[in-house]
Order: C-alpha cells, then structure tokens, then sequence
C-alpha cells in the first residue's frame, strides 16, 4: 500500500484520503506531545515545534494550496499555515525591509492571499482551531501582529548585539532584586527598555515575554543548584527536562544554549550578590527579643 512520511512517520496514502494531509500531521504532531484532547489554548511557541517539523510543515503547505479555501479541509489547513507563520517569525524575522509584511512568508509557500483571505485563515487557523486571541489595534484586528505574538521574541534580535532584547534581559536580571524590593513588576522594568526596541515591539506582550525570561532564569537559579555549573543548560536538562517549554526562543539551537548559559550564568551572579549584600547588613544589625517569665523577664 503507498504510504505518505509524515513527522517521520509512514501514513497509508488511504488514511491520508480519509483524514487529510492537514488533519493527520496536527493529530500527530499533538500526540507526539501527550496532546490527546486537541489544542490546549497555550501560545504556539509553546509547543516547540523542531526543526523536522518545521521543514515538513513548510512542505506539506506548499503541496497542498488548494485546500486553504476548502470548506472540510481548510480549517487544518488555516491551522497548519498560522502556526507556520508564528515559527518562521521566531526563527527568522530580523527587522528587515518589508519584514513586517505577509510577503515573506507568502513567497516561501508560493502563494498569495487577498486582505480577505488571510483574515479567514487566522480566523479559522488560530481563533477556531488553536484556541488563541486575536489582537487588536485602532484600525482593527491586527492580524499580522497577533500571529508574530503567538511566536513569541524573535531569536535573530534577541541575539544581535544591535537590538535590545539582550539588553533588557541582561538589565532585568542586573536589577530584578532591586525592583523587587521597591514593589514593582518585572513586567514595568521591561517598559524601561521600550526606546531600545523597535517601535512595533514596544507591546504589553512583548513587555510579558521578556519578563517571563528574566523572571523563569532567577527562578531556575534558586531552586536549582546552578552554581559554578560550566553548562547550566545541561543540568537543566538531565534534572528539570520541562524547563525549556517555558522559553519563547528556540533553545534547541546551539546559539541558543549558549546564549541562555549565558543568562543563567548571569542570574547566579546576582543571586550570589544578593546573598553577600544581605550577609553584609547582618554585620550591622541588632536583633532583640525577651525572655524569661511574665514577672522575671529581660532583653537578650
């Protein structure tokens, strides 16, 4: 029987007719992660899509056009292409120009939609079948947006040197205790490095994402004995496995491990500062208390 791979599985071509191309790779790719129920309603970049996957999403969407209208299979389709967008632009958006345009994404799939069009397929693709909001703007839905959102940050910024997502990590992580203590929210320290961004980043959801970031890194250094660790990444990995879904960048790539070792290193830095400084102050306090009896007591 002719058999289709799919997520490097061999599918009858039968089943296939049955369930579409579409269905079959979301219902796989789903199980492949303990998903029996459909879509959680989690953000896309939650789900970690691997680099197998991605190669094979891209093909089966561009073998498959004709089904992006189909009033059965379009659905899974829309869903398949939403989720498609999301990951290229966490993998590869770098603020280019014509970056912030459904040109790119369109080109790589040889198709191109209407204003129509792409509104039903976010529609159907993200708000119906995976569950997630779709953003607003003055002049409306923000289609676009909204897709980049489900993403998360985009990894070739957060690792040049000329943006300032690595900026507000480090920033965040050098002054989290700080702000900590004065009562404020990660989430505000993050509005602090709006003018280091570009300007259609500067979002409350971008603002989450990389307080989410600062704020899952000092969490990671003290519950965990990081310390002195030359490969943080890997302890985490041997001992906390689920550590990586928390991230909305790919951690799968070297880069990545490495630029996140980095950031672990530095958490553990201001960890360890924030211990010698309250260490310090005890030398200079005084504690009191009473002891003995209601009618024969003193101050120890």
């Amino acid at each position: 029987m002719p058999r289709l791979t799919i997520l490097g599985s061999l599918v009858p071509t039968s089943s296939i007719r049955l369930l579409t191309i579409s269905k079959a790779w979301l219902s796989e790719f789903l199980f492949t992660r303990g998903i029996f129920g459909g879509p959680t309603g989690k953000p896309l970049y939650r789900y970690q899509v691997t680099q197998v996957e991605f190669d094979n999403l891209c093909s089966l969407l561009s073998s498959n056009k004709s089904d992006f209208n189909h009033p059965v299979r379009g659905c899974c389709w829309a869903a398949c292409f939403c989720l498609y967008v999301s990951e290229k632009y966490r993998r590869d958006y770098d603020a280019s120009d014509g970056g912030w345009s459904w040109a790119g994404f369109e080109f790589q799939l040889t198709v191109s939609f209407s204003p129509h069009q792409r509104k039903e397929l976010v529609l159907k693709g993200l708000k119906n079948y995976w569950q997630r909001p779709i953003r607003n703007r003055e002049r409306g839905m923000d289609l676009l947006g909204s897709l980049f959102s489900e993403g998360g940050l985009p990894w070739k910024l957060v690792q040049s040197e000329t943006h300032g997502f690595g900026r507000a990590v480090r920033g965040g992580l050098k002054q989290f205790y700080k702000i900590n203590s004065l009562g404020r929210t990660t989430t505000d320290l993050m509005g602090d490095y709006d003018p280091y961004l570009p300007s259609t980043f500067r979002t409350l959801e971008t603002r989450q994402s990389l307080a989410g970031i600062v704020e899952q890194l000092i969490h990671l250094v003290e519950v965990h004995p990081l310390a002195g660790n030359a490969d943080p990444a890997s302890y985490l990995d041997k001992h906390v496995p689920s550590w990586r879904g928390e991230f909305p960048i790919p951690l799968g790539e070297q880069h990545g491990r490495t630029l996140v070792n980095e950031w672990l290193k530095d958490a553990e830095q201001r960890r360890h500062e924030k211990k010698e400084t309250e260490a310090k102050a005890l030398e200079f306090t005084c504690f009191h208390r009473l002891t003995g009896s209601l009618d024969d007591w003193h101050i120890q």
